[in-house]
Formats: structure tokens, sequence, C-alpha cells
């Protein structure tokens, strides 16, 4: 085959699985088991060993900083505080009442 690995998303894993926590955040070794596991379940990273997976992970963490941030040992889902601090809301298509 063309490389034994499938492309391995880790970001959207990552989000996913914050998306999933109530208050968008988690311990990183618990982030880490769990996108480690949902990339095995996907097939992806076929080949690797959970070492190199778990080493890609710590590198996507880095790379995605805007993402996720990290304090104490917990990593957060950064998309909620930008919403309100810098970037406008894009869920603002709401229709006007009482235009017919």
């Amino acid at each position: 085959e063309n490389g034994a690995k499938k492309m391995i998303k880790w970001k959207k894993t990552i989000v996913k699985i914050l998306q999933e926590e109530a208050g968008g955040s988690l311990k990183m070794k618990k982030l880490q088991k769990r996108a480690v596991a949902a990339v095995l379940d996907k097939g992806a990273g076929e080949g690797l060993g959970k070492e190199a997976l778990e080493q890609s992970f710590a590198d996507q963490m880095s790379k995605h900083t805007s993402q996720f941030t990290v304090q104490d040992g917990m990593v957060t889902l950064v998309a909620d505080a930008e919403e309100d601090d810098a970037t406008p809301p894009k869920k603002k298509k709401e229709k006007k009442k009482g235009k017919k």
C-alpha cells in the first residue's frame, strides 16, 4: 500500500473529546489516552506503536495552541473563550422578527 497509515486527524479528535466533556476540559494524560484510543479505533495510526502515537499527540498539542490551552495539566478548549473575546460570533444569523 501507499504508506501503511491513514491520515490521523488529531485536531478533530481532540476537539471532539473536549466538546463531550463538561466544561470543555480534561487532564492531559486522560485526553491523550482517549485520543490515542480513538485514533486506533478508527484504524488510523496502524503500524505505529503506542509511544509513537503519544509523541504525535504531544506534537499536535503544541501545534494547535490557538484551539487549546494547557494549564496545570488541564487541557481546555479555547473556541468558547474566543467567541466572547476577539473573534466575532459566527452564529449571528438571527432572522429579524416582524418582517414579512
